[in-house]
């Protein structure tokens, strides 16, 4: 599982570059759009945070952040992310992890099961993107797993 979880990581990152370069295109991109873009950067954070058990987080997840900062948000986001996969065993994805909900809720899942919402939120989002892109008459980015899969090997 932990082999797979790096594959979707950087199928994330991938996607992730090619939304941020098509936005970086024209002068002013839709603002719908980078809102969207900011929106699941930051939560990608806030939930490893979250899994950290850290009190405060670094990002509001409604934040909207420029072309660049997304950029550098996606890059270290992608890091901070393998860094911590990179340290957990088989066995650990499994662990119950306990965290708190925006509400203040208390909640227990499997750390996978975490890792997992955490990049199908990142895809519902950036199709929600290419939605607006295309509305907006830019080219939407091919961002399929499976186009993935066939340039990364």
């Amino acid at each position: 599982m932990k082999e797979y979880l790096f594959r979707f990581f950087n199928y994330n990152f991938w996607a992730n570059e090619k939304i941020i370069d098509v936005l970086a295109g024209p002068e002013t991109p839709p603002q719908k759009a980078l809102s969207l873009i900011s929106h699941l950067l930051s939560v990608q954070d806030m939930w490893l945070e979250r899994i950290l058990q850290k009190e405060e987080y670094l990002f509001n997840v409604w934040d909207n952040y420029s072309i660049q900062e997304c950029k550098i948000l996606n890059s270290k986001g992608h890091t901070a992310w393998t860094e911590f996969l990179s340290t957990k065993n088989e066995a650990e994805l499994e662990e119950n992890i306990q965290y708190l909900n925006s509400n203040g809720e208390k909640f227990e899942q499997p750390l996978y099961e975490i890792i997992m919402h955490v990049l199908s939120h990142s895809e519902y989002h950036r199709g929600q993107i290419n939605l607006i892109l295309k509305e907006s008459g830019l080219e939407p980015p091919s961002i399929d797993f499976i186009g993935f899969s066939q340039h990364s090997g």
